[in-house]
């Protein structure tokens, strides 16, 4: 059994995860109003940007884990700046090195197409946030470490009603480019409003961490965004190949129904990545035995939910897609059936994920997520291109967690068995 002070603080991680997914929603469906090639070239961004998305992803996560560790009564000043400072060192390398690579992957991917014409016209605006969104990112899941999820989830309220209404002025006057000069706008709000209320919260200055704090913590962000980078660059290579397939039959009808599952996974998605992050909060200094014990609890009180909405998505899938984004057939059913067979087996790797990223073992996650893409997806959905079988392509969203999961699992037992071994050990002593 559970207690409930083990879930404090998930309610607003959860909501505050469903927000951001609930924006990108916003923006498909506004894009999606500006003609053919718009859905695709806002997707093409987001594939593109890989290196960007990953490391914001990774900076969170491991201030998360940092100031976990560190507890927060002993949270200080002095920690933060040194974490902000890696923060905007980070984002500015990924500004730099998106500047050069991303206009020639956007060409190479989708050269005189409509939605290569969209993506050049607000990638360099995107970029030029990167620093403002990873320095955004450590402050929030600072504050969700602090016990301050409800106060992020207020203002990330807000944050979303603001990002719809510039959506609709922006473009209105500006078109595509309209949708990112929004996003940036809110994402700067986001970072001031970030770290004026942490400053207040933290008040303490602290001693300044060891040094080698800052190498550590950028490596440690390096090694956690290979877990994001190498799917990102999988579902980048994905992209390419239904990208390439254009000039078969109905081609543009899968690569848009492609970009359209690639928005209904971020949405579906984003309570399991909140659930993997608030796990490895929680599971910090628990000992293997109790982890194990948690887990087992966990997943057999969470199983049915996630059938239960695994058969609401798969049942519903059509609906969804037409009003949602105007995407249906047999290459929008099929992976969308994929995806929601695929949640029950999402929610064990959460857990798992978070287990070993609590101890650490970020290596050992990183290895399985970075792998698992190009071994069993890429594969399945060039077959499933080539032979014009969604039923083939579709599996892309199984096999890959299949592998993790049994990876995981493998890897977190024998941490367990010798955590086991250490303890006797020392009894014995």
């Amino acid at each position: 059994m559970i207690e409930l002070s083990f879930w404090r603080g998930f309610p607003p991680m959860l909501a505050s995860f469903c927000l951001r997914a609930v924006v990108v929603q916003l923006d498909l469906a506004m894009v999606a109003r500006l003609g053919a090639g718009a859905l695709a070239g806002y997707a093409l961004i987001s594939r593109v940007a890989v290196l960007d998305a990953a490391l914001t992803v990774a900076v969170g996560s491991m201030s998360l884990i940092v100031l976990s560790r560190a507890q927060p009564a002993r949270a200080h000043r002095k920690l933060l700046q040194e974490i902000w400072i890696c923060a905007a060192l980070l984002g500015l390398a990924a500004a730099s090195i998106g500047a050069l690579a991303y206009p020639v992957l956007i060409d190479l991917l989708a050269h005189k197409d409509p939605a290569a014409e969209f993506a050049h016209s607000a990638i360099f605006i995107y970029l030029s946030a990167a620093p403002v969104r990873m320095v955004e990112s450590a402050t929030i899941f600072a504050l969700h470490s602090l016990g301050r999820g409800g106060l992020v989830l207020g203002w990330q309220i807000c944050e979303t009603a603001v990002k719809a209404a510039l959506n609709l002025h922006l473009i209105a006057s500006f078109g595509f480019v309209g949708c990112f000069i929004a996003s940036v706008t809110v994402e700067i709000l986001s970072a001031l409003w970030a770290v004026i209320v942490i400053r207040r919260i933290v008040v303490a200055e602290g001693e300044s961490p060891p040094a080698g704090f800052r190498a550590s913590f950028m490596r440690d962000c390096i090694i956690e965004s290979t877990r994001g980078l190498a799917p990102q660059l999988a579902v980048f290579a994905s992209f390419a190949l239904f990208a390439l397939s254009q000039a078969a039959p109905a081609g543009m009808q899968r690569l848009d129904a492609y970009a359209a599952v690639q928005g209904l996974i971020v949405l579906v998605l984003a309570p399991l990545l909140a659930a993997t992050r608030f796990f490895a909060m929680r599971f910090c200094g628990c000992a293997p035995a109790e982890v194990k014990r948690l887990i087992s609890t966990l997943l057999l009180g969470g199983a049915p939910l996630l059938f239960v909405i695994a058969g609401a998505l798969a049942l519903g899938r059509d609906a969804l897609g037409a009003a949602l984004y105007g995407n249906l057939g047999p290459w929008w059913s099929s992976f969308a059936v994929a995806l929601a067979l695929s949640l029950p087996l999402r929610y064990a790797g959460a857990l798992l994920r978070g287990a070993l990223l609590s101890h650490g073992r970020i290596g050992v996650v990183a290895t399985a997520d970075s792998a698992a893409p190009w071994l069993f997806a890429l594969p399945l959905i060039a077959l499933g291109l080539f032979f014009d079988q969604p039923a083939v392509a579709c599996l892309s969203l199984l096999a890959p967690e299949v592998a993790c999961v049994l990876w995981l699992w493998r890897r977190q037992s024998l941490h367990e068995e010798k955590g086991a071994s250490l303890a006797s050990g020392f009894q014995l002593s």
